[in-house]
Formats: C-alpha cells, structure tokens, sequence
C-alpha cells in the first residue's frame, strides 16, 4: 500500500512539473513570437474597432493659454510623452519593417494625447480610462494614412495591414496594462494605505486640471477659466480684467464672469448648434479705434470627420447687450435667427465668418487654431495660426503647410479667404519638376506650433518641435519665417531659417517651453530629472541657447545645441509638477515659472495646505532663488455641503481647478488666483507677483 502511495505521489509531482514546465514554454514562447500572438489576441478582441475613412492628421493636444497674455502652460507631469516600452518587449511585440521607424515614434503623437488624458483627463474632462484608450486607437489608426503613405484617396482597404494591427495592439497593451497608471479624481487608496501620499504630495497619485483637448466630444460636461478685459456696459474699454468661466456641455455654453473676485454670475448663453461642436473659446488681441482689446474666438468645427467650420467671436470689454445678443443667435440654425437683428455691423463687437480659399471657400483643411498676435496687435484684424491637417494638394506633393490668418473683425463678410503657406526647408525640399516630398509629415502634428521674435524688422517666426532618429535623447526644431506673397497669396511660401538639434532633449521631459518669445535670441526650457538612486525625483532646468533668428534664409541644418545646467542650479522635487506650471513673461528680459502643489503631509493636527512656487528665469538663461509662500490651508476654500465630507470635497476642488495668473488691476502686478471656488462659486486671490519679483501672499 506503501508503495501505491508513493507512485501516486510521484505521478501527481511529475503531472505538477509537466504543467509547470508546459507554461513556462507557453510564456517563452508567446514572449519571443509576441508579435504574432499578440496581435492575434488584438484582431480579435478589437475586431470591431472602426476604421477612419479620412485622410486627415488627428487633432494635436497641447495647453490652451487662458488668457492674451505672453503665457505658457506646462502639462504632462513632466513625465515625457510617448509610447515608452522597455526595449526588449518593443522589439519583440513590434519588430520594425523595411521602410519603417519604431513604434515609439511612429505613433508619438497620438500617445502624446493619451498620456496627457491618463494624466489630466478624469479632472479636466471628467473622461475615464476607457476614453482615453479608445481615443488612443482611432488617433493611431488615422495615422496609419500617413505611416504607410496609403494612396487611393487616403482609404486603409485592408484592415489587417500591419500599421493597423500594431494600432490594435498597442490599443491592448494599455488596456490590460494601464489601469496602474490612469490617474482619476478620487485618492488612491491603496497609495493612501501604503503611505505613499504623505511622500508625493495629494496630487501625486490623482488627475489634475489641464486643458489639453481641442475638441472634448466625448465629455458630457467640462469647465475652462479665461482671463479677458473686464465687461463695460457703456462700450468703453478700462484697463481692469476678470476671470470667466464657461460651462460646455453639448447643448451649448454657459458664460459667467467673477466681478472684482465676487460670486460668479452668468452673462451669457451659447446655444448648441447641430452644425458645430460645441467648445471654450480661445483668447485673442486686436486692435480697435486705438485701444487693444481682447476677443473670445471659438472655431466651431462643423464635425470632426471634416475640417470645414466657422469663426464667431465677441470682445468682451466693450460688448453691448445686442452683441451678446448675437453670441446667442449665433448658436441657433438660421431659420431660428432672428431676422431683424443686424449683427455684420463694423462697429459691433461681435463677428461670425467662415474660413477658406479660392479652391475652397468654405473650408481650409485644418484642425486647431491658435492666437498668434503676441508683438504685432493690428487694428481690426485678429491674428491666428494652424498646420494644415491635409496635404498641400498640389501637383501630388505631401509637403506642409501652414495657415497664419488674418481674420477681420470689422468687415462684416460671412467668408474670408485665407491662403496656406508652404514650407521648403531641409525636411521638405522642393526640386525643380518634381512634386515635393517629405518623407514623415506625420511627425509635425505632436505639438503646438508657436510664434517667435514678430517685429518691425524681421519677419514672424513659426517654430515647432519634432522627434525624428535618435528621437529618446534629442529633438528638431522646425523655424520658417512667415512671409505672405501679396500679389498672388496663393503662392506664398515661408521662409527656411535653420532648423535646430536640442542636444540631450529626453523625450522623457516633455514638453518644454520657451523664454523670451519676442526677443531676438529666445530660450529653451526644460524640466530634466537627475536620476540616480540618490535623487530619484529631483529636477532641474535644463537650457538651450538659441542663436539669433535673422531676417535670411538659411536652408542648411544649424549645428547641435548643447544642453547648459550651468546658469540656472535651481533643483525641484517632482510634485510640483503634478499641477501645470504656468509660465509668464513679466518683462522683455524676465518670465515667470508659477507653480503649485496640493500638501498631503500632516504632522499632527496641521491641515492639508496649497503651496505656491516662483522661479524668475531670465533670457541669458539665469534664473532667480525658487521662493515659496507658507501653505494655505484647505479651510479658505469655502464649500457648501456636510461638516464630515468638506476636507475630501476640498482635495477634489483643488484637482479639478487651475491656477490662474494675470495682471487684473493693469497696474504691472500679476495676481495669482483660484476661480470659482465651491458651492459659492467665489474667486478667491491667494498671492502677487510684485514690480520687483517678490511673491507676496494675499490671505
């Protein structure tokens, strides 16, 4: 009997090791043919996924500025953006093809948005982790188009291509392995139970407020905080601003406004249109009867499956009750217009137009505009910019274009022509009796384009960055001069000015920000790490010199920037990253870093605290002592509700709202605020930069 056991035993061990040792092949096996297998769990779990029928780029994420003034925001947690895997698992699930580049680069941009919704999303938006995987693969799958250089009109017929089955697994990935890195509103409390919150501050393991979205189609309800010229009933212009808050909904916008840091009240109600989606305006200056004045433009997509759309905008300083009026008439269809409102007036402070060109009146094949008045406010013209998200469309090229519009608030016309401009640099040369090739257009759209150095005397300035080869450790900058053909605008082309190499630009930092944006020599800027087992989660500032932009062609590479640490020793811990620093110009030489962080770390009774950061960098690349102010506690932010759940309310509060900054009074002092806060809905003003740089507390 003995003996019987002691088989059976034996038996059952080897069954045991056999299993054991099947699934260790399994795993090898699966692992080292992960491109195959993987894909194969992909096509069939996302089967059903559709395939975009247009040729377009997706939308480019980035920070939308709250107000006219020279601002940056800095999103993303300082983390990087990209489509980051460990080599080894890359090189597995997506070994590259002949004619190829890797997937970290091939798909950057559409991880780009999906790093900023894992990040921002929940507090800004309100989306979940599901939002932003599937928003990952519809962005990855239309770039696709342009990855694979697919012809036939832009249509994918074959949906098993291998562009579009590494969509689909890179779409798996992250929804089998993202749920760790999504961050939503609500504390972690697991990071709660382990202790980790007092070590990263409250905001470490949660969603913060960003703007990043251009077109948030899939919230039902999102809050945006502007900064513009104070309301004047008597349509005269006074040098005061004030915040207002816009309610977007998908059945239209609600416009409210914070009266001297008071309650918010409502003043005006945009109405969805099926037409358009519905979104927050962006900020803009023009020029009207000798005082500049700031103007609430929304570009209103007719949808996102096609680039044609409409302008309508109000300047808020010097807007009438009938102007307002017609921001509302504007949200109707035009059998609901009224019909004896009159709102092409040149005196109105109201405008709506549709945007184009000769080939196509009613539409100029682009996605995102952007203000791009800053050094040249002219009289009734609103300056803007956007890429184009197709093609130049001529003669069979793929070349870049760029729209820099010159939008008339005064002329009354329901369409305005407006011209791209082609780009001829190194990247995206033009031979004589060929179509003009660029080999990777689809790399242009990852971030923002910005104007730089506008003045009398040169030529603006178009400037964005790209990752192309070695894109894990430097970066291109792209600068063309913005120079219109007035004969004949058709044939307008921008002028090369060297592209640069950042040296040392980890993909990992993204994004950086820029220094002096007027001046003649402007300045990168960067939050690094330092790394190392001693400083795990310590940055700096990491700098690059730009040479000076001249008014000349220079179609030749400029030679590699190198990084400098040398003028600017300021080190931060990484939580005061967590909320978006915002970056402001205060004088032609100075901008401001103003950052925040929530403090999670309690010693004894002391309460959870708003901390507020000032750094001063200059555009020689020297920078100020980091000062910061004494936390305020949690307790100044007034909310209606029970005793018992106000702390927790208070945490969400402060992850769902920015910090704003600006110089509301005109008198050279930039306030630092906190909108709408609570169920009183009051604005409260926490701190002051001062004439001489100092912060000053306000509570």
């Amino acid at each position: 009997m003995r003996e019987i056991i002691d088989i059976i035993y034996i038996r059952i061990r080897q069954f045991f090791a056999f299993i054991g040792f099947a699934v260790v092949i399994f795993i090898a096996v699966f692992l080292l043919k992960l491109d195959y297998f993987g894909r194969a769990v992909a096509d069939r779990l996302l089967a059903n996924a559709a395939i975009p029928t247009r040729g377009e780029m997706p939308v480019t994420s980035g920070q939308v500025p709250f107000s006219s003034a020279d601002i940056q925001i800095v999103g993303g947690r300082g983390e990087g953006l990209s489509c980051s895997l460990p080599p080894d698992i890359s090189k597995l699930a997506f070994p590259i093809a002949a004619g190829r580049s890797e997937i970290g680069l091939e798909m950057r941009q559409a991880c780009a948005m999906h790093d900023f919704c894992y990040r921002h999303g929940a507090a800004t938006y309100g989306y979940t982790q599901a939002d932003c995987d599937f928003t990952l693969q519809e962005q990855a799958f239309q770039l696709c188009y342009f990855i694979e250089r697919a012809r036939d009109e832009g249509r994918i017929n074959d949906n098993r291509s291998k562009c579009i089955r590494d969509a689909r697994l890179v779409t798996l990935g992250v929804r089998i392995g993202g749920s760790d890195s999504f961050r939503s509103v609500s504390q972690n409390v697991e990071a709660l139970s382990a202790g980790l919150d007092d070590e990263i501050g409250v905001d470490g393991r949660a969603s913060t407020y960003f703007e990043y979205d251009p077109y948030p189609i899939r919230s039902q309800s999102y809050t945006a905080y502007r900064i513009a010229d104070a309301p004047n009933s008597d349509g005269k212009l006074g040098q005061r601003k004030r915040v207002y808050e816009f309610s977007v909904r998908p059945s239209g916008v609600f416009v409210s406004v914070a009266p001297n840091s008071a309650q918010l009240w409502q003043k005006s109600i945009l109405p969805g249109n099926p037409a358009y989606i519905v979104g927050a305006p962006i900020v803009a200056e023009a020029r009207h009867n000798g005082q500049t004045e700031d103007w609430f433009v929304w570009w209103q997509r007719r949808s996102l499956g096609e680039t044609g759309g409409r302008l309508i905008g109000i300047a808020p300083g010097r807007a009438t009750t009938v102007d307002w009026r017609c921001l509302y008439f504007s949200g109707m269809s035009g059998s609901m217009r009224d019909a004896s409102t009159s709102c092409r007036s040149a005196d109105m402070a109201f405008f709506a137009a549709e945007l184009g060109n000769g080939r196509n009146s009613g539409d100029a094949y682009f996605s995102e505009i952007l203000p791009s008045h800053l050094g040249r406010i002219t009289d009734d013209i609103l300056w803007l910019s956007a890429l184009q998200t197709h093609n130049c469309r001529r003669d069979g090229s793929n070349g870049l274009c760029f729209l820099d519009m010159a939008v008339s608030i005064t002329s009354g016309e329901s369409r305005q022509p407006q011209w791209p401009i082609r780009v001829f640099d190194e990247i995206s040369p033009i031979y004589l009796g060929k179509p003009q090739y660029e080999d990777t257009p689809y790399r242009n759209f990852v971030s923002h384009p910005q104007i730089l150095n506008p003045s009398s005397k040169n030529d603006p300035t178009l400037v964005w960055s790209r990752r192309d080869e070695r894109f894990e450790s430097i970066s291109l900058v792209r600068r063309l001069g913005i120079r219109r053909h007035k004969d004949r605008p058709e044939y307008s082309a921008a002028v090369p000015r060297g592209s640069m190499v950042l040296d040392d630009d980890y993909e990992t930092d993204d994004p950086s920000f820029v220094i002096g944006r007027n001046s003649k020599s402007p300045l990168m800027v960067g939050f690094q790490r330092i790394g190392g087992s001693e400083n795990p989660d310590q940055l700096r500032l990491a700098e690059w010199h730009v040479p000076v932009m001249e008014n000349k062609a220079e179609r030749s590479r400029l030679a590699e920037i190198p990084v400098d640490f040398s003028k600017c020793s300021v080190h931060l811990d990484k939580t005061w990253l967590a909320r978006p620093p915002i970056v402001s110009s205060i004088s032609e030489e100075n901008s401001a870093v103003i950052l925040s962080r929530a403090n999670s770390i309690r010693k004894g009774d002391a309460p959870r605290t708003l901390e507020i950061g000032l750094l001063i960098i200059a555009t020689d690349g020297s920078c100020s002592d980091f000062k910061t102010l004494a936390g305020i506690p949690l307790d100044h932010f007034i909310l209606a509700g029970s005793p018992e759940n106000q702390n927790e309310q208070r945490v969400e509060i402060l992850r769902k709202t920015p910090i704003l900054a600006g110089d509301l009074d005109g008198d050279g002092q930039i306030e630092i605020l906190f909108p709408a806060v609570g169920g009183s809905n009051n604005t409260i003003d926490l701190a002051r930069i001062s004439h001489d740089f100092r912060l000053l507390s306000l509570l």
